[in-house]
């Protein structure tokens, strides 16, 4: 053991304590402190990368380089000058003369997102490289905001490119500017929500593809979404809310009489939001700073420019029928089925979902207690049991939201195209360069783990993939090693562990969905059969209730190891897999449910054939089309009612076809990575705990940055020294 005295930082004044010899590694020198890029310490290793972002974050510098990675600490708080007009300026020019000399670093500018942004728009601009910029991190880390910054930035290069193209384009970029502002808006309100993490969480990824013209102005713009979080629609989980368009939507009927949002509330029959099944089951009905009144109008707003300019076509729709189908949800939440009969409330509740949705109330209620069957050639209508007839009321709910989420973004595509097409430099003057955003989810470990951190933990395995091939790529080729003779540390196992042919852990997932009478039992009881002894794979193991350490050993800030506080799982209900951010349990609870995200027929065929075109038109074929050829990757089961080897198409197939499809759409780009850092658990400004910063440097693989420059020059000592 080893006696060592805490001379700065952490517990300042604590008495020396014993560590062992084994957790000591290198210091660098008190020079490099703070230093701009990770990459340039003479030691690399944890304590290193994370005293030099304490010191860079304690100076009020929130970006640093750590090799091919821009680590991004959020401030909670606004930065004076950090994003003004003449700073990005100088960003632009220096990314200009950077592309233009083919030089891999322009002027000495300290790191920052325009630098990101500059070295993708103008290698872009300069060479015809389609490029991406990959922002990931947990929720709070500053994603969103990171993505509206570096689209800012393009924006406004490309109005300067614009500018020197003619008019024509200057115009184009500032229409398509007012669209992509629309589209943050709305795609803030109806996939975002409030968490216990974050008071305005995307509840899904986001992929924004640019399209510029040659001349480097912008033409046009696409947006794909992955894994939208549907149980959160019907079951939002303790102290979180619901998506915040309900709660906005709730709020008016506490508007003033005679206003539209009043007159909305009537015709729709509104309530408060604390009256709703759906929105109350979470416990929280406000947030912090938020009102929700002010952001209906934002919201309604944007859905009008999107929506009602379309000529009057019931079927594309409009902005009340949206909201229509918002209240809609909410108002199956409160049908309730009781024997021998229902309850006056919810008999209430069914004639205004009923007519809300265009149909009758027999027809409605029909579909939701019953299924016909086939036997012996010949069809028999079935009463369900409470359970599933309750389950049956929740899938409508959250099918009705996917769909309507889905459309609002064709809508928002279908309009970004318009600008190009409309302004004549569209298709034919576009470049087949472009410039894809990325914003998706981080890591996630929580307490309990289900269904949507599998699949987000497998997301970002397959990310962290492609960001190993990209470092690799520049970094090795830069520094003239040969990839091929290198190790270095990658994820193959667990990725093949995850979705390898013949055998999978979603695999095993689709073949249980497809055994009549499987359970959560037999779900864990095959997994573990068939994966005992993968390296990658395990039982659950019981969770600690320690303090996390720091790397020296010395017990710091509120735990966030992977098992801390999680509730003890039984081996027949739970399982391990090592992921590159951490080892993390998973409860099997509602994998089979929300893999095969059952529907029955009779639901679907309901709303096909409701009074309401724009309710006909979101379960039209035309709109299944869409969702099955978009990357959305949850777009529900192919076919309806019981799943057959024949018919069905998991959640999780689906979602693993998209991922394949968005890492092959990187993997043809120069990819940028930003690694997004939540400091803190209490949204303090300018406020780090070293050991909540540390376990997300690890899973937003910032340290596998490091590790690939290890595996290069490990000890970088500048040529003057």
């Amino acid at each position: 053991m080893v006696l060592v005295s805490l001379v700065e930082g952490g517990d300042v004044g604590a008495k020396p304590v014993w560590v062992k010899p084994a957790a000591l590694v290198p210091a660098n020198p008190e020079t490099l402190d703070g230093v701009d890029d990770v990459g340039a310490l003479s030691h690399l290793n944890e304590p290193s990368l994370l005293r030099v972002v304490m010191a860079r974050y304690a100076a009020r510098s929130i970006y640093t380089r750590a090799g091919p990675v821009l680590v991004a600490i959020n401030p909670f708080t606004k930065v004076a000058g950090l994003y003004d007009a003449a700073t990005m300026r100088s960003y632009q020019s220096a990314a200009a003369a950077a592309a233009a000399a083919a030089e891999r670093d322009g002027p000495a500018l300290p790191p920052h997102l325009y630098q990101v942004a500059g070295a993708a728009y103008y290698d872009m601009a300069a060479r015809g490289r389609s490029q991406s910029v990959v922002i990931n991190g947990e929720s709070g880390a500053g994603k969103t905001e990171s993505a509206k910054i570096i689209l800012s930035f393009f924006i406004s290069a490309a109005s300067a490119a614009g500018k020197g193209g003619g008019g024509g384009t200057t115009k184009v970029g500032e229409v398509l500017q007012a669209e992509l502002d629309a589209s943050n808006v709305l795609l803030e309100a109806f996939g975002n929500a409030k968490t216990t993490r974050n008071h305005n969480s995307s509840r899904f990824g986001k992929l924004l593809q640019l399209r510029f013209s040659p001349t480097g102005a912008l033409t046009g713009g696409s947006i794909s979404r992955f894994l939208l979080e549907k149980s959160r629609v019907v079951s939002p989980e303790a102290d979180e809310r619901s998506y915040h368009a309900p709660y906005q939507l709730a709020s008016c009927c506490r508007a003033r009489a005679g206003t539209p949002a009043a007159d909305l509330a009537v015709r729709l029959g509104l309530r408060g939001a604390g009256t709703y099944r759906y929105l109350s089951a979470g416990g929280c009905l406000l947030v912090d700073g938020v009102d929700d009144a002010a952001e209906f109008e934002a919201t309604n707003a944007a859905l009008t420019a999107i929506y009602d300019g379309g000529g009057g076509d019931a079927a594309a729709g409009s902005a009340e029928a949206v909201w229509a189908v918002v209240a809609a949800v909410l108002t199956l939440g409160d049908i309730e089925f009781r024997e021998p009969a229902e309850e006056e409330g919810a008999v209430a509740a069914l004639r205004l979902a009923a007519r809300l949705l265009g149909c009758g109330d027999a027809e409605l209620l029909t579909a939701l207690n019953s299924r016909t069957i086939s036997a012996g050639g010949e069809e028999m209508v079935i009463c369900k049991k409470l359970p599933e007839a309750r389950a049956s009321r929740d899938a409508l709910a959250k099918a009705l939201y996917e769909r309507l989420f889905d459309h609002i973004i064709f809508a928002l595509n279908r309009s970004l195209a318009a600008v190009g097409q409309g302004s004549g430099r569209g298709a034919a003057a576009a470049s087949s360069a472009g410039i894809g955003i990325l914003d998706i989810f981080g890591s996630e470990i929580f307490a309990t783990n289900g269904f949507e951190q599998l699949l987000i933990n497998y997301a970002n395995e397959k990310l962290q993939a492609h960001f190993t091939a990209a470092a690799i790529t520049a970094e090795y080729l830069r520094e003239g090693l040969a990839v091929d003779r290198v190790e270095y540390t990658d994820n193959a196992a667990t990725i093949a562990l995850l979705e390898g042919k013949p055998l999978s852990v979603l695999a095993v997932l689709d073949d249980q969905c497809l055994q009549a009478g499987a359970t959560d039992a037999s779900l864990t009881a095959a997994l573990h059969s068939s994966f005992d002894g993968h390296a990658s794979y395990g039982t659950p193991r019981i969770a600690s209730s320690e303090p996390s350490r720091s790397p020296l050993g010395l017990v710091s800030e509120p735990s966030r190891a992977p098992f801390a506080g999680t509730p003890r799982i039984g081996a027949d209900r739970a399982f391990t897999i090592g992921h590159f951010g951490g080892r993390v349990t998973y409860s099997v609870a509602g994998f089979l449910s929300k893999n095969k995200d059952a529907l029955f027929a009779e639901l679907p065929s309901t709303m096909r054939a409701s009074a309401s075109p724009f309710v006909a038109q979101l379960f039209s074929e035309a709109a299944e089309q869409r969702r099955q050829q978009a990357p959305s990757g949850d777009g529900g089961a192919a076919a309806a009612g019981k799943p057959t080897a024949t018919n069905f198409v998991s959640v999780g197939s689906q979602f693993r076809g998209s991922i394949a499809s968005l890492v092959g759409t990187l993997g043809a780009t120069q990819s940028h990575f930003v690694r997004c850092i939540k400091p803190n658990e209490v949204r303090g400004p300018f406020v780090l705990w070293p050991a909540v910063a540390l376990a997300q440097l690890r899973c937003c693989a910032v340290l596998e940055a490091v590790r690939v420059s290890q595996a290069g020059f490990p000890t970088r000592i500048p040529f003057d020294d």
